[in-house]
């Protein structure tokens, strides 16, 4: 692997959330829906509220990097090569995520968790939206993730001020399977298609399979979560044979011989699930790409600073394999099928495929590069499990560069 080149980025960390309520399951609780004053997921003050405890203001001191950097190592680490115009197609989406305590029987939160008055709390976990996925913290501490680097502060000077911070060096390796799972990325798809919303390892709230398009405009049409549902049995057919075979927004399959042209084949990977994967998709899995790794942040310790700030350094790598596909995408759940979606207001045909966490398009017509995409399952899992669209706590970063020879 060869160093590509090294950028420093600002982040004000500024996550305005909504939604009310924390809720979490009863040891032994088998499909019980959770206490409905309680609901299926808070925000961080209101779960430091109904714990006891209190999100600390700004302005106070802050002792570790907090869990937020710990949930958006993945997307740093994979997304900022498309930021630096390495990559093409997102992994996780343009916006920054937002973050939530949800209910999870197998879980608890551990250690120091941005909460005035800490404490393990058993079955609840951290978890960050992103477009295109979600990141889930159940089993380690969110410090464990930042390994201090020694115990003085550093200088760095914003808008003429002086900013007094601690350097950490992230422990988040995609390359260590240890390292690796200690974040998971959750079984998004397979819970929209199923309808059961997991709140444990083996706890599970049946619902409606979620009827939202798969892929294309939102109001585009197209196959939905729910119709690709009813064919999560369908046999394969044999590896090599062309990808004609489609399906409509209602579930049924048929087969148009023209959309051999496109040269899409079956692939047989030896699944557990018995499915196979379109060959765009598997090469799409296997080819080389960048990351961003030897990722340094710089805490502020509160005061003077009117709120928390986070800084980014990091180095660019060419790596044999972009990402670690079971860990992010998982076991194909259906067949590829072609279905009829409007993309930027024009139908056409796109190919899609779900597997366990994500559901994969791809769409001839698009430019090189962007051709097969993560679809927008992070934003259509929280629209299922909250009936209610993310609203305006999804906006873009702020990034901002700036020198980090200047410390």
């Amino acid at each position: 692997m060869l160093p590509a080149r090294v950028r420093g980025l600002q982040l004000l960390v500024a996550l305005t959330l909504t939604l009310s309520g924390l809720g979490f399951l009863p040891l032994g609780a088998q499909g019980a829906e959770p206490p409905p004053e309680l609901g299926l997921g808070a925000v961080a003050d209101q779960a430091c509220g109904r714990l006891g405890g209190r999100v600390p203001h700004p302005r106070e001191p802050q002792g570790t990097m907090e869990q937020g950097t710990a949930l958006s190592l993945p997307a740093f680490t994979f997304d900022i090569p498309v930021v630096d115009n390495k990559e093409e197609s997102w992994l996780f989406g343009a916006r920054f995520g937002v973050i939530f305590v949800e209910p999870y029987h197998d879980a608890s939160l551990l250690g120091y968790w941005n909460c005035i008055g800490p404490r393990t709390t058993q079955g609840m976990r951290w978890v960050m939206y992103f477009d295109k996925g979600r990141i889930e913290l159940g089993h380690v501490p969110a410090e464990e993730f930042w390994l201090p680097i020694g115990n003085k502060e550093v200088e760095v000077e914003v808008d003429g001020q002086k900013i007094p911070l601690f350097l950490y060096r992230a422990g988040w390796d995609p390359d260590s399977s240890i390292s690796l799972w200690a974040l998971t990325s959750g079984n998004l798809a397979w819970e929209l298609l199923t309808g059961q919303l997991q709140m444990g390892d083996h706890i599970f709230l049946q619902r409606e399979p979620a009827s939202i398009p798969v892929a294309g405009d939102p109001d585009g049409g197209g196959v939905t979560y729910a119709a690709l549902g009813k064919v999560m049995r369908y046999h394969p057919l044999p590896a090599g044979w062309p990808v004609i075979q489609t399906i409509d927004s209602q579930g049924e399959v048929g087969d148009d011989a023209s959309l051999g042209t496109y040269g899409v084949t079956y692939v047989d990977i030896g699944a557990p699930t018995w499915h196979t994967v379109a060959s765009v998709f598997w090469d799409f899995f296997q080819q080389p790409g960048w990351q961003a790794r030897e990722i340094i942040g710089a805490r502020s310790i509160g005061y003077p600073v009117a709120r928390p700030i986070t800084f980014f350094q990091y180095t660019l790598y060419q790596v044999p394999r972009r990402f670690p596909w079971l860990w992010l995408v998982g076991w194909p759940i259906t067949e590829p099928y072609w279905t009829r979606a409007k993309v930027a207001g024009q139908e056409q045909w796109v190919l899609v495929q779900c597997f366990e966490r994500r559901c994969l398009t791809y769409t001839p017509s698009n430019p090189p590069g962007w051709q097969v995409e993560m679809g927008n399952i992070g934003r259509h899992y929280f629209t299922w499990r909250y009936h209610k669209q993310p609203g305006n706590g999804w906006i873009l970063p702020w990034w901002r560069g700036y020198d980090p020879y200047h410390w």
